[in-house]
């Protein structure tokens, strides 16, 4: 697979228009939120745009999730912003929600009559099914690229178990974390 050109690169400006129907086809065509995204997002960003790098949008998502919002449409925002400016920002968020609004809108309207419909109860619950294998092969796509070590493979396990156990806040896992990515940096820096 070629290797993509840098984000960090003076990018070509991108067209408001292609950032905005790139990111409504994403939000369109997944379904379960961010994460079920995030497949799409790479194929789009990644291999048919050349946008950014594997290594660049796995930077992208962890940054995406450290501040309120949902991940895909914190992603997009960056990405926009990265290749348009503010109103690229703008523009590739406005795709990313526009086809949600749309279905709510229309489901809101049908909302009752449809939930009495036996086949839309059925494809719920394949969606749903469908939903939970794709937000798996992410997390094992994201850990196989973030966890090249031992130690990190160690430190996904602990946070995925403490994650598990009633009470604990995840924000309290992630900042554990940020905190002792910063202890080990500073270590790492004094030492040399």
């Amino acid at each position: 697979m070629p290797t993509s050109p840098s984000i960090d690169a003076a990018p070509e400006p991108t067209s408001l228009c292609t950032l905005f129907w790139t990111f409504a086809r994403v939000g369109l065509f997944t379904f379960g939120g961010g994460y079920a995204m995030l497949p799409m997002l790479e194929r789009e960003v990644i291999e048919r745009h050349h946008w950014t790098t594997l290594l660049e949008l796995n930077d992208i998502f962890a940054m995406a999730q450290t501040i309120p919002g949902a991940i895909a449409i914190n992603s997009a925002t960056f990405i926009g912003r990265r290749r348009a400016g503010v109103r690229g920002a703008i523009a590739a968020t406005a795709g990313m929600i526009a086809p949600s609004v749309i279905v709510i809108l229309a489901v809101a309207i049908l909302l009752e009559q449809a939930l009495r419909a036996p086949a839309v109860a059925s494809a719920m619950q394949g969606i749903r099914g469908t939903v939970a294998g794709l937000i798996a092969a992410v997390a094992w796509t994201t850990a196989r690229r973030a966890c090249r070590r031992r130690a990190a493979w160690g430190l996904a396990g602990l946070a995925a178990a403490l994650s598990l156990i009633p009470g604990v806040s995840v924000v309290w896992i992630i900042l554990g974390a940020g905190a002792g990515g910063a202890l080990r940096y500073f270590y790492r820096l004094r030492k040399t």
